[in-house]
């Protein structure tokens, strides 16, 4: 499904069920973030993880960030195979605003480690401003 959906004082334009932009208010297009422009997982250290192959993460996204710590959100722990083996996980959104490589929620490192740290699954790359 291709078009445009309004959301109040915006409209989403959607193309094969996926939001790839929004106008605002006044026609400037707002593009959406590739998915390639991302950060890539380089490495993850959670080998209990559903989406951990190999030290590989294989979910489409994961979120980081809980309160006041950088855990990986999607962390799960389970004895079935996630994500899709094609895939290398990347970084689809950062709830940890003070770090420096956050920008509107968003990171904006190159590549991120994930590991354990403090008895948790946390991103490595974290760095508080």
């Amino acid at each position: 499904m291709n078009g445009c959906r309004e959301q109040g004082a915006w409209h989403r334009f959607v193309h094969s069920g996926r939001s790839v932009g929004r106008l605002e208010e006044g026609g400037t297009l707002m593009a959406a973030t590739p998915v390639m422009q991302l950060p890539v997982i380089s490495e993850c250290a959670a080998e209990s993880c559903a989406y951990n192959h190999e030290h590989t993460c294989h979910a489409a996204a994961i979120t980081v960030g809980e309160l006041d710590s950088p855990v990986c959100d999607t962390f799960m722990s389970a004895d079935i195979e996630g994500g899709e083996p094609s895939v290398t996980g990347r970084v689809g959104a950062c709830k940890m605003a003070d770090c420096r490589h956050n920008t509107g929620l968003e990171c904006h490192a190159p590549s991120i480690t994930v590991g354990s740290e403090h008895e948790q699954v946390d991103c490595l790359t974290y760095a508080r401003t």
